[in-house]
This record gives structure tokens, C-alpha cells and sequence, in this order.
């Protein structure tokens, strides 16, 4: 089992149906790009951004955001190149520092910041061997 799956967010989108901001205009928009993926993608323009990016039709086929390959994708390209919120990891994460709470910036807001930086944290020593620095 690779419980490293990308996910697809329950309650179908309708939420998200005629959010301009998000591209949203055509009816079924809400559903057909409702949140997807390791970090979730939501939004016909979010679609249509990382389809310009990765050089893959999203807009036209969102369930692809499911594959893990192209979900990894859109998180690698989405968190270095700060598509997300503007936010780039290499402000948060490098050879200096490891500032994992404000990473979270990243991806949002810092909601859960101190719990998802606790992880991070632990995954971080086990994979590098050593202690975060700050």
C-alpha cells in the first residue's frame, strides 16, 4: 500500500462552483476541478496554470492530478517556483536555515503551521540525519 496517494478533497466542488477567482465560470466547474493532489489543486485557472507549466492538458483531463507522478509534479514546480501563494521553498528551506513553520506560507496561510512543521521536523532528521537548524 503507498500511503503517499495523492488525494481528491470530499464534497464533490460544489463550493467552489462560480468562484471567479478560481476560473470557475462554466457550469460543473466546481466539480470538475474541485481540489485535487498532494498539495490540492482547485480551480479551472489552476488547472489551466499548471497544464502551461507541466506541458499537460489538467484543463482538459483534471483526474491526472490524481497520478502521484504528476502530483509530485505540481508540488515540486508549485513550491520552488512559488505558484502557490508567491512564496518560494528555497525562502524557508536552505544550506542556513530549515524555518518549517513559516514554510507553510508556501502552500497558504500558516493554519496547522506548528503541527505540519512538527512533521516536517521529525521527517527532516530521519532523512538528513541531523537537527534542524534555525
Amino acid at each position: 500500500i503507498n500511503l503517499l496517494l495523492p488525494v481528491e478533497v470530499f464534497g464533490g466542488g460544489a463550493r467552489h462552483a462560480g468562484r471567479v477567482f478560481l476560473g470557475n465560470t462554466e457550469v460543473g466547474d466546481g466539480k470538475r476541478f474541485k481540489s485535487r493532489g498532494y498539495i490540492p489543486l482547485t480551480g479551472r485557472a489552476n488547472y489551466r496554470c499548471m497544464s502551461v507549466v507541466l506541458n499537460l492538458d489538467l484543463e482538459g483531463q483534471p483526474e491526472q492530478v490524481l497520478d502521484p507522478n504528476i502530483s509530485y509534479r505540481i508540488l515540486s514546480e508549485g513550491m520552488r517556483n512559488g505558484l502557490f501563494s508567491g512564496k518560494k521553498l528555497d525562502n524557508y528551506l536552505n544550506p542556513q536555515e530549515q524555518d518549517f513553520f513559516h514554510a507553510r506560507r508556501i502552500v497558504d496561510a500558516i493554519d496547522q503551521a506548528e503541527k505540519i512543521a512538527g512533521r516536517a521536523r521529525l521527517y527532516y532528521q530521519q532523512l538528513v540525519g541531523c537537527e534542524v537548524r534555525k
